[in-house]
């Protein structure tokens, strides 16, 4: 806490310092000064910058505006004179088609062909010449595309007696002509691809007063288009071109040159249509656009209106680059202002500043009085100029003891004499400060004291009429505490510390709330996770989830009540992997008694655990051996003393029913069969176990078997359905033993499948391939259902990457009852009502002998074919390790009893 008060108190000191050596930093009213000075002259250049701004972008504004207008009339112009040119075309080609139309019908279409060809191939702005009848049947037409003329064959002439320049045209007068808007020409009711933008003229045919046919010329607007476009060069946005009948938006692409949109769908904004009502020519400014528009009066005396919308966005940019081309200028006049006002107002605070200097000195002297540190000045020689009296009262010094003296040689051990005189003379001809440093200092009685320093060098002039100049002279001040007593309670710390990182054991200390601040590397390397990943959280997270929450309750009652807690915990590790600690948790307190912060010292007994269980498994399995032992004599006396007996009764069973067929012997002879399977499973279960294994090609042993019930099958009316993996590794095991197991698993697999009337196709599948059981060695998915089988296997080693076999007998008859599935494997019990109810526990006993796993449950899969029936049944999966066998589980056992003995 001391030590924090000094670095506060030293930082405040530095601060103070600094704002003495930095002219006029705190002083307001310099500040103040220096702040009107430049403000007037950015005001003078402010001026200057709106006053070219304003002229600049108004003038460049009114220019642009001004040959917008111009380009509008241009194009007014230019849209006019075609018009015009179109109006008299139309009249001509009338007037000719009146002409030739009275010569005789074998050479009217020919010589009209002749007259529209010869036309449109002089003048190439037309893409179409038409004759329609008064009916609006085409009667002869000519198209032109790019260099291409052709005449239309008379069986592709179309009727356009429902169009709308058809109709309008048949309205018209002698010699008057009808223009349609600009649209999109049309082939057979399609729009013509690509667009081809089109104006077409027509005009009627009259006879002695008797409209005998139209005359339509179609026109090729896009080289008008273009035409437009050229002579607008500052067009940014939309060109609108209107008459009475329609409109057409026309927009440049500003990414591809002398290509454009041309859209005849949009509706034209209200303000648009309000001003061509009201005016023929002038301008509006929109909201993101300037309007220009001019009106011309066509030939069929329909207004055409031609609208410029120039974007406001131009300007946007016209002020862009305005700052982009002058911005360098003004801020560098911006600059030279400054520079100059605060040149005026530094010239004239300079003669306070040095006035205001001594005044400093003196308060600064006072300051370092009255402060609870040591404090010493040193002059450019490096001699004693000042101390307070807390550095006499700590090294035992009289002030004029220490005043005007040798700094190296009164309070400077000899061995760093040198050393220190070096640094020294070099701060002092440098003029260096240093924020923080730790120097070794004698006392009076020559005890060493070790100080942690913050130096200063104050520089200050005096004028010397005989150089008649100023001198430069310097004092180097240091402020410091004693820390003698803090480094011996520090090196301490780091002897603890290093205790800690050492340690065998794990370290974790948490804050009152629980979270982790410090953990050493024997917990890093136990659990795998690093120090940065757990710094800041609770320890919850190696929670396993096999404790009660009311033991972790215990636990933080203990703590918050000020108590140690001594137990176990089950913890998980990063790998997800459980391991046990033996832990002491205690708080840590203050001189008061209340905690600061939790420390837990933990020990991994997960080894202990594993051999305590190896050896309790051990132990129970020869309890278990002793009591079949004892059941194994018992039964045997009783099947030497009823096989005999019950032979006796066989035999004379089985005589009397060669001679007689009577049922009630036959029922003798299957009880008596029945005793006699009693008898052999209680032999069986009650032999001790001993495992004779050798190397097996498990496919060729699983085939060996089915092979062998292939009869007993048949008898049942049920088949076999064989699954194999190929390229599986062989298993050491006992073939006997696995036999019987396994036999006695397809027999009532079986058994269980009998076909019915309503299920004929009764079936077994037995099917074999390579699985692991997953990083943690015991989790072990064996059937298709939602639900994760755990199992607990007895193995020291913690060989969790073992491959197994897994070996599935599955059968269509009836599925197992979930509440039946953990009492199957229980010796004598049984759901048939002849059956012994130790098949299945002998199955299970051999292969927990072979160190497998085993599970049964109902399944249900879903057949390949199309609305096939889901089948069901019940499935029994057998899990073998693929290792060597040659080390038994003895063996093992043997080892843990040794490890156990050691400890």
């Amino acid at each position: 806490m001391f030590a924090l008060r000094l670095s506060h108190f030293l930082s405040v000191l530095k601060t103070q310092l600094t704002c003495y050596l930095i002219p006029f930093q705190n002083d307001k009213k310099q500040r103040l000064k220096r702040l009107y000075a430049c403000t007037l002259g950015w005001v003078f250049i402010s001026i200057i910058l709106l006053s070219h701004y304003h002229l600049s972008v108004n003038n460049e504004q009114r220019y642009t505006l001004h040959k917008e207008k111009i380009t509008v009339d241009l194009i007014e112009q230019s849209l006019a004179e075609n018009l015009a040119n179109m109006a008299a075309d139309a009249k001509n080609f009338a007037f000719i088609s009146h002409t030739l139309m009275r010569l005789p019908a074998s050479e009217r279409k020919q010589k009209l062909k002749q007259t529209y060809l010869q036309f449109i191939q002089n003048q190439h702005d037309y893409s179409q010449i038409r004759l329609l009848d008064n009916k609006g049947r085409e009667q002869v037409r000519i198209n032109h595309q790019g260099d291409v003329y052709e005449v239309v064959n008379e069986t592709n002439l179309q009727d356009k007696s429902q169009r709308y320049y058809f109709q309008k045209s048949r309205q018209l007068a002698p010699n008057q002509v009808y223009i349609s808007p600009l649209d999109q020409n049309m082939e057979e009711g399609k729009n013509q691809q690509p667009i081809t933008p089109t104006i077409r003229v027509s005009a009627p045919i009259y006879h002695q007063g008797q409209l005998i046919g139209v005359i339509v010329l179609n026109y090729r607007a896009l080289p008008l288009i273009e035409k437009l476009l050229n002579l607008s060069p500052y067009f940014l946005n939309r060109l609108y071109i209107i008459n009475d009948e329609g409109a057409v938006v026309i927009q440049p692409n500003q990414k591809k040159p002398n290509s454009f949109s041309f859209n005849t769908s949009e509706q034209l904004p209200n303000n648009i249509k309000i001003l061509l009502d009201s005016q023929d020519s002038g301008r509006l400014v929109n909201q993101d656009a300037y309007l220009t528009f001019a009106t011309h009066l066509a030939p069929d005396n329909q207004r055409w209106h031609v609208i410029s919308s120039f974007s406001k966005q131009y300007f946007a940019q016209i002020k862009q680059q305005f700052f982009q081309q002058y911005w360098g200028l003004y801020a560098l006049l911006y600059s030279l202002t400054t520079l100059i006002c605060l040149y005026i107002v530094f010239s004239q605070a300079r003669h306070q500043q040095q006035a205001k200097k001594q005044a400093y000195e003196q308060q600064f002297r006072q300051v370092l009085e009255q402060i609870p540190f040591m404090a010493v000045s040193l002059n450019q020689q490096g001699r004693v100029v000042f101390c307070n009296d807390y550095f006499l009262s700590h090294l035992g010094y009289q002030k004029s003891e220490v005043l005007e003296q040798d700094w190296v040689e009164l309070c400077i051990p000899f061995e760093l004499k040198q050393k220190v005189r070096a640094s020294l003379t070099q701060a002092l001809s440098q003029g260096q400060n240093q924020a923080s440093f730790k120097d070794v200092i004698l006392d009076k009685s020559g005890h060493i004291r070790l100080v942690s320093w913050t130096s200063t060098y104050l520089s200050k002039q005096i004028s010397d009429p005989s150089l008649m100049q100023d001198q430069q002279f310097g004092v180097l001040t240091f402020v410091g505490q004693d820390i003698t007593q803090q480094e011996q309670s520090q090196a301490q710390l780091k002897q603890l510390n290093h205790v800690v990182e050492q340690s065998q054991n794990s370290v974790m200390i948490t804050d009152l709330s629980g979270k982790i601040i410090y953990v050493n590397p024997t917990f890093c390397e136990v659990t795998g996770y690093q120090a940065t990943e757990v710094i800041g959280i609770s320890p919850k997270f190696l929670q396993s989830g096999e404790m009660k929450n009311a033991d972790y309750d215990r636990l933080w009652q203990d703590l918050i009540a000020g108590n140690e807690w001594r137990g176990e915990l089950h913890n998980r590790k990063k790998d997800g992997s459980l391991f046990w600690e033996r832990a002491v948790i205690s708080p840590v307190k203050d001189v008061a008694g209340k905690n600061l912060y939790y420390i837990g010292v933990k020990q991994d007994i997960s080894q202990e655990k594993h051999l305590a269980q190896a050896l309790e498994a051990e132990t129970q399995q020869r309890i278990q051996h002793e009591k079949l032992a004892a059941i194994g004599k018992v039964v045997s006396m009783i099947a030497h003393d009823l096989r005999n007996p019950l032979s006796s009764i066989k035999m004379v069973l089985q005589m009397y029913q060669r001679k007689n067929q009577d049922e009630l012997c036959q029922i003798s002879l299957q009880q008596v069969r029945y005793m006699e399977a009693i008898l052999a499973d209680l032999l069986t279960y009650s032999k001790p176990e001993k495992c004779q294994a050798q190397w097996l090609d498990i496919n060729k042993f699983l085939s060996q078997i089915i092979l062998g019930q292939a009869r007993f099958a048949r008898e049942h009316r049920a088949c076999f359905e064989v699954q194999l993996e190929s390229h599986l590794p062989t298993l050491f095991a006992d073939p006997t033993k696995l036999k019987q197991a396994l036999q006695n698993l397809i027999i009532n697999g079986i058994q269980a499948c009998q076909a019915t009337e309503a299920s004929p196709k009764a079936k077994v599948i037995i099917s074999s391939k390579l699985i692991s059981l997953g990083e943690e060695g015991h989790l072990f998915k064996a059937l298709n259902r939602e639900q994760t089988l755990t199992y607990k296997k007895i193995n020291p080693k913690n060989e969790y990457e073992t491959p197994y076999v897994l070996i599935e007998i599955k059968n269509t008859g009836k599925a197992i009852e979930e509440a039946l599935i953990s009492k199957v494997f229980e010796p004598f019990f049984t759901t048939k009502a002849s059956g012994t109810g130790l098949g299945l526990a002998i199955v299970k006993r051999i292969i927990t002998l072979h160190e497998g796993l085993i599970d049964i449950g109902p399944y249900e899969d879903s057949l390949p074919h199309k609305n096939a029936p889901v089948e069901q049944g019940t499935r029994v999966c057998i899990a073998l390790p693929i290792h060597s066998a040659s080390q038994s589980q003895h063996q093992v056992i043997q080892e843990s009893h040794e490890q156990i003995t050691h400890l």
